[in-house]
């Protein structure tokens, strides 16, 4: 298709609405809805192909029955690396770390609210008595901090966060955001 990069993307999904898919782990899933926050976001017109998991979208892409593809980075980076895929962009903000050779899709001027990452929230009841949440805290912390833990994270495309934060308003954030894409999408229950 003589795609390159996230401009040749949406310049070719642009002049030819509704002619081409995309593909996802399923319907509902991160994957989905981070294909649909790029339609939104670049105001491109693709049908969504949900799969079964991944190992058939990977099966359908790899054996070009497929055109595009949203993977998870540790999913993805394997057929990356060996040529048998062109990653165009990540779903995230910023620059992964792990790939700082593949661009964020937000990095593109068309794409800028584009920010989708896969993340882990430690939750407990709501009224854990104080004495066990600093326990679950510390232990959380130190596991973070434990240099197995961040090289296996970080090999898998994760990248570890400081434990803390306004957990609660970061939650309130990206329940907004996935709402905005489920009702873009018409993504029923």
């Amino acid at each position: 298709s003589g795609v390159k990069n996230a401009a040749d993307f949406i310049q070719l999904v642009s002049k030819n609405p509704g002619k081409y898919s995309y593909g996802s782990s399923g319907v509902g899933t991160s994957l989905h809805l981070a294909g649909e926050m790029l339609k939104s976001q670049g105001n491109l017109f693709m049908t969504h192909i949900p799969y079964r998991g991944v190992a058939p979208l990977t099966n359908d892409l790899v054996g070009n029955n497929l055109e595009f593809g949203v993977f998870v980075l540790s999913s993805g980076l394997p057929h990356i690396k060996s040529g048998k895929v062109m990653a165009l962009g990540t779903t995230e903000a910023k620059r992964s770390p792990l790939t700082a050779d593949i661009p964020a899709l937000g990095e593109h001027k068309a794409l800028k609210g584009i920010d989708i990452g896969t993340w882990f929230v430690l939750m407990g009841p709501a009224r854990l008595p104080e004495a066990v949440t600093t326990r679950l805290k510390t232990a959380l912390a130190e596991a973070l901090k434990a240099p197995e833990f961040r090289q296996k994270m970080e090999a898998s495309g994760s990248t570890v966060a400081a434990p803390g934060g306004d957990v609660q308003r970061f939650l309130a954030s990206e329940v907004a955001k996935y709402q905005k894409i489920v009702q873009f999408a018409k993504i029923e229950q």
